[in-house]
């Protein structure tokens, strides 16, 4: 697969360089882009076939550090090439009014139906506001204790900025549109939506990886060295004083999500004019952020409230799986 997957690629980047035809923006995207694979694909198959080769299964923190670092930008760049080929070739909607104006886009929205306006309005608002003073709130605690002045505390209060900006990308704007029953953007407004998209999921993506490595150093147990080891976790802070805090904390953001998602499914499917493919790819995405949040933080709440920061290595695969 590793050798397929180069030579699909070179071929592709001696291809476009070669025949002068294809000397477009289109195709000197995809050259990129494929450059872009060669580079991802090579960041982790090369010390896998390596380790398999040698029996050998270690890797060095350096070494774990540098693959995350650029299985992250790559990831990212591809993502960004896609994008900005997507702007390339995608149709666009221009006013018939004003034809040498600006290109827009025409955006389909939700749903057609006048009634379902002020449940679709108040939905998204009453979500992004949670969202909003929730990740507040973590700032806000976080500046105002001094004990949360550590570097974990650090990294979590600007992923609760980059959610902000995350979340603030889009969603101001699909509120927008409902109460004024606008369904255009501009071109450079959606420009800049995908580039402000992009730029904060990537950032929530280095922020959890940099978190990651600063709390999960391994834990080997004494009495079996032979065998794989626990995984023992630092957890958020050793003051007990703040365990009942962050419990609440956690359990009340994992509450709200999973309600938050459980009435978008029951929405969704109780409304026979919901049924419609965007409300389908709605009721599903729904139902993986319900499992995407339940697959680290109830094992968190429970470690929190049983003081224990051991999980197997089992555990641990199947959570970074899944």
């Amino acid at each position: 697969m590793y050798l397929v997957a180069m030579l699909g690629n070179m071929v592709i980047i001696l291809t476009v360089s070669s025949d002068s035809h294809l000397h477009t923006p289109m195709y000197f995207f995809l050259c990129n882009l494929s450059f872009a694979d060669i580079c991802f694909i090579s960041t982790t198959v090369p010390k896998m076939i390596v380790g398999i080769q040698t029996h050998s299964r270690v890797i060095s923190y350096g070494g774990f550090l540098t693959q995350m670092s650029f299985l992250i930008l790559f990831g990212c760049m591809d993502g960004m090439l896609l994008t900005v080929m997507a702007y390339d070739r995608c149709l666009c909607y221009v006013e018939p009014q004003n034809l040498t104006g600006a290109l827009e886009f025409l955006l389909l929205g939700f749903s057609d139906d006048q009634e379902l306006q002020p449940l679709t309005f108040s939905l998204f608002l009453a979500m992004y506001l949670v969202t909003l003073l929730g990740n507040l709130l973590i700032i806000l605690a976080i500046g105002s204790d001094s004990r949360l002045h550590t570097p974990m505390y650090f990294f979590l209060s600007n992923l609760s900025m980059a959610d902000i900006g995350l979340s603030s990308t889009t969603v101001p704007k699909v509120l927008l549109d409902i109460q004024t029953h606008s369904r255009v953007i501009s071109y450079a407004g959606c420009l800049t939506q995908l580039s402000s998209l992009n730029f904060f999921g990537c950032l929530d993506s280095a922020l959890l990886t940099v978190m990651a490595y600063d709390r999960c150093p391994g834990y080997i147990k004494p009495q079996n060295l032979s065998h794989v080891s626990d995984i023992f976790l630092l957890g958020l802070s050793n003051d007990l004083e703040l365990q009942p805090l962050l419990l609440g904390l956690f359990l009340s953001m994992y509450l709200v999500a999973v309600l938050g998602n459980m009435l978008i499914i029951l929405t969704v499917s109780s409304d026979s004019h919901l049924h419609t493919p965007m409300y389908f790819f709605l009721c599903n995405l729904s139902m993986a952020d319900i499992g995407f949040i339940s697959t680290t933080v109830p094992k968190m709440i429970v470690g929190i409230q049983t003081h224990s920061r051991v999980i197997s290595y089992g555990g641990c695969l199947t959570q970074m799986s899944f």
